[in-house]
C-alpha cells in the first residue's frame, strides 16, 4: 500500500492510527525515499517520526481518577492491538503502585480486537456472572468503554449508579450516551496538524528528531 502510495508522486506519508502489525511502516522508512510521520501510532525500537501524546501517563492519570473517587476494584479492559493500549495498561499499574495499592486479582481482561467489535468479552462478562464484580472500569479505548457499558446493561447493572466507566480517546460518541461517557481527552485534530507541519518541514529537507509528544 504504501509503496503504491509513493508511485503517486507524493512528497510524504502521514500515517494517522493503525493495530501492531508495523512491518509495511518499517519496510517503508528502512528505504527513506520518502518522509513519513506517524500520528497516534508508535513503532518500539525505530526511530520514525511520530505526534503521540504520553499514553502511558493518560492511563494514570484515568486510574487515579477513580482512585480518588474511592475505587479500589478497578478492572482494566484492553486488547493487543495497539501499543497505546499497553501503555495506558502500564499507566493503570502506575496509578495502583503510586498509592501503595496492588490492583485486585482478574482486574486485567482483554479479548481480541474482533470481539470487541461485536460486543464480546468473554472474560469481562465471566466477572459480572461470577464475580468478583468491580466497581469501575477503566476500557483503553472509548470503543472498548462504550462496549462495556453495553455489557453491563444488559446485565441490568446501571452506570455510573452500579459500575463506573471510564474510556480513552474523547470520540464523538462518547457523548452520544445518557449518561455522558466519563473519557481521556485525546486531540487528535490537533495531533495531526502537528503531524502534517512536521512532514512539511522533513519534506522541505528539515532534520526532525523521532518524538514529538
Amino acid at each position: 500500500m504504501l509503496e503504491a502510495i509513493e508511485h503517486r508522486g507524493v512528497d510524504g506519508v502521514l500515517s494517522i492510527g493503525g493495530n501492531q502489525n508495523v512491518t509495511s511502516i518499517i519496510d517503508f522508512f528502512s528505504q527513506g525515499r520518502l518522509p513519513i510521520v506517524l500520528v497516534d501510532r508508535e513503532v518500539p525500537g525505530y526511530d520514525i517520526p511520530n505526534v503521540n501524546l504520553d499514553n502511558r501517563l493518560g492511563g494514570f492519570l484515568a486510574t487515579d481518577f477513580l482512585l480518588e473517587h474511592g475505587h479500589r476494584s478497578i478492572v482494566f479492559a484492553t486488547s493487543d492491538f495497539t501499543v497505546a493500549e499497553m501503555r495506558r495498561g502500564e499507566g493503570y499499574l502506575d496509578a495502583y503502585h503510586a498509592r501503595g495499592l496492588d490492583p485486585p486479582d482478574g482486574s486485567l481482561v482483554s479479548a481480541p480486537e474482533e470481539s470487541w467489535s461485536e460486543g464480546r468479552c468473554a472474560a469481562f462478562e465471566r466477572l459480572i456472572e461470577d464475580g468478583p464484580m468491580p466497581t469501575a472500569v477503566f476500557a483503553s479505548n472509548d470503543m472498548k468503554a462504550l462496549q462495556i457499558v453495553r455489557m453491563l446493561r444488559s446485565y441490568d447493572l446501571r452506570v455510573p449508579e452500579d459500575v463506573s466507566v471510564v474510556g480513552y480517546d474523547d470520540v464523538y460518541l462518547a457523548g452520544s450516551i445518557y449518561p455522558s461517557l466519563t473519557t481521556v481527552h485525546q486531540p487528535l485534530e490537533h495531533m495531526v496538524e502537528a503531524g502534517v507541519l512536521l512532514l512539511l518541514d522533513m519534506a522541505g529537507g528539515s532534520r526532525v528528531g523521532p518524538n514529538q509528544q
